[in-house]
């Protein structure tokens, strides 16, 4: 039986919460020091117009959520080709 893999905090008794992001192509992982992991796609999505907008009630959508709502939203990698794109980048 494998050995459940826990991350212990760097400093003991501290509240100090360290959070890691690995930004990746498809996917981006997160883990934190209380032994957390999560990872999500890494597309990111922005509603094509004003009635798609009214709808989502958002200004982005992230990973499974924004590939849901694909069909009204304008999807985009954030990283390509090892270039991370910011909104004016769009």
């Amino acid at each position: 039986m494998a050995a459940k893999n826990t991350i212990k905090n760097p400093v003991p008794g501290s509240k100090t919460l360290f959070i890691g992001v690995d930004l990746g192509t498809n996917h981006t992982a997160i883990s934190t020091s209380d032994g957390k992991k999560n990872c999500i796609l890494s597309v990111v999505g922005k509603p094509r117009d004003a009635v798609a907008s009214k709808f989502l009630k958002k200004e982005h959508l992230f990973g499974e959520e924004a590939l849901t709502h694909r069909v009204a939203l304008n999807l985009f990698k954030p990283i390509e080709d090892g270039v991370l794109k910011t909104s004016q980048m769009i």
